[in-house]
């Protein structure tokens, strides 16, 4: 499989590592760990759910709720 590490996926989604890491407090993207870097690393399935939160951010929904939808 193949995995985005957490710069890749911050520069691909037009939000900061720190901001990343809101999302994963709400649980709406949940990193792997590398297990030979110990880094965070995202595969495409989150990348979709964290695109898809961006999204509904447009909208004005709040993380709770867009955590709730997940």
């Amino acid at each position: 499989m193949k995995y985005i590490k957490i710069g890749d996926m911050s520069t691909i989604a037009g939000i900061s590592p720190s901001g990343l890491r809101k999302y994963e407090k709400y649980g709406i993207i949940e990193p792997e760990i590398d297990p030979d870097t110990g880094h965070r690393v995202y595969d495409g399935m989150q990348m979709g759910h964290l695109l898809n939160a961006r999204r509904f951010r447009q909208f004005y929904f709040s993380l709770d709720d867009i955590s709730d939808m997940h």
